[in-house]
């Protein structure tokens, strides 16, 4: 039985993960393209919640497990013979490694190489430094500060350094990860425009996908 074909996208905040996924997912039809389960339990969450209901433990674990089961019918060969995932597990549970207090990296890190052994994962790491993805997403990271603030109290100043420092720590954790993968990986730089960057998508994906 011929492995599944595993293209986790994996990189920091703000780096062009889902840029590059939504390109995969409108020119490349053979396979198929899922956005980070994440994003979805977030913004459910945060509509239900408030700005701050996406901090919950009960959403953490939302996401992780929704993400695991996700990636187990990946493995399954049940989502297609080419897979190609934003984040998936790997990158969910970088952002989570500062968040130990709920003890799921020990947990599942585990159960996840269990299931990459079952596929032919080529992951991709979309690098953008930390410096460049903050000047890139610090306007909007304001606004919802003062949002949040306006709603339950805080410190502009505190609230947005503690994120810049987030950003820098997923990154690092992120990128730990990759280099950490057992097998053929790919890094594709995102500090130029949008244009040359989606360009090395399409030749990186064309080559992957035998389609050169």
């Amino acid at each position: 039985m011929t492995k599944t074909l595993y293209i986790p996208v994996m990189g920091g905040l703000c780096s062009g993960k889902s840029s590059a996924v939504n390109y995969v997912r409108e020119h490349f039809p053979s396979s198929t393209a899922f956005n980070e389960y994440a994003g979805e339990v977030l913004a459910r969450h945060a509509l239900e919640n408030g700005l701050s209901g996406s901090k919950s433990n009960q959403v953490v674990q939302e996401i992780v497990q929704g993400t695991y089961e996700r990636l187990e019918q990946i493995a399954a060969g049940s989502l297609g013979e080419t897979v190609v995932e934003e984040s998936g597990l790997i990158g969910a549970l970088a952002h989570l490694i500062t968040d130990e207090k709920y003890g799921l990296f020990a947990r599942y890190f585990p159960l996840m190489e269990g299931l990459l052994a079952r596929v032919s994962a080529v992951p991709i790491f979309v690098d953008v430094p930390p410096p460049v993805a903050w000047e890139r997403r610090k306007e909007r990271y304001l606004a919802q500060t003062r949002r949040l603030i306006v709603q339950e109290g805080g410190d502009e100043e505190i609230i947005m350094e503690a994120l810049r420092t987030r950003m820098q720590g997923v990154y690092e954790n992120v990128h730990a990860l990759f280099e950490a993968f057992p097998c053929r990986k790919i890094r594709i730089q995102n500090i130029a425009d949008k244009e040359e960057f989606l360009q090395e998508v399409d030749q990186t994906f064309k080559y992957l996908l035998g389609e050169q």
